[in-house]
């Protein structure tokens, strides 16, 4: 998950508490994700924690662990992405630069392969590139204004990639204060040395509201060093008195 995703993602978590009636800890959260940029608020701590815990060095490779996305190696560049189907399959999608001076491009993707796991591609897959290297894949796949069918296709998904990559090395849910689990946030992780796949469904069942389902694909390595940058910054932020 790249730079603008984290942003994206806090800003579909604050939508999450809202839709939840909890609006006061929308307020909270829209604050902090305005001082902490590129960082996951509240839940993006844990997800650091797990993965500096989880070192590549000392990942064993899962079954089937891909090295990249259909043909497209981590680490190669935008011209020789570009070389393997052609300039016509990319389509700039955004352009920024960290502190560190490093350059994100972000590209809309088009094939004519519209499906996933036996599932439909309801929207773009974006590539993304730190530094003209390919680190990052993203695969929507939520159905519009349909919980109820955006959540079956989560199990569907979830069932055929276990089948596929073999159990997972996350399988998360998220309880509320009474330890009831809220339905339609739940996610499934494969990490391996080389790549890290996270499938993720972000819902509110009671409302008909969907916020997210997609599948994010990653180089590890270079996830791991953005997680340990972005939890680093966040620590930074933390300090900081009045």
């Amino acid at each position: 998950m790249n730079a603008n995703q984290y942003e994206q993602t806090g800003f579909q978590n604050a939508l999450f508490l809202a839709s939840q009636g909890n609006i006061k800890a929308m307020a909270i959260h829209m604050k902090i994700s305005k001082l902490i940029k590129n960082t996951l608020i509240l839940i993006l701590p844990l997800m650091f924690f797990y993965n500096l815990c989880l070192a590549s060095d000392r990942l064993s490779p899962y079954q089937n662990e891909p090295d990249g996305f259909r043909g497209y190696k981590w680490g190669i560049s935008y011209e020789e992405a570009v070389k393997l189907k052609g300039d016509s399959n990319f389509q700039i999608y955004s352009v920024n630069r960290d502190d560190k001076g490093r350059s994100y491009k972000a590209y809309n993707y088009f094939d004519g392969y519209q499906y996933i796991e036996g599932e439909m591609i309801t929207d773009i897959i974006q590539f993304y590139f730190l530094d003209n290297h390919l680190y990052n894949v993203f695969v929507p796949l939520a159905i519009k204004d349909d919980a109820k069918a955006t959540q079956e296709k989560y199990f569907r998904i979830k069932e055929s990639m276990i089948k596929y990559f073999g159990k997972p090395t996350e399988d998360s849910k998220i309880f509320d204060k009474r330890g009831k689990q809220i339905k339609g946030v739940e996610s499934v992780i494969w990490k391996g040395p080389k790549s890290t796949i996270n499938l993720s469904c972000i819902l509110n069942m009671e409302k008909n509201l969907v916020f997210n389902l997609g599948i994010d694909i990653c180089h590890t390595p270079t996830s791991e060093l953005l997680s340990k940058e972005a939890l680093q910054r966040y620590t930074d932020e933390l300090k900081k008195g009045w």
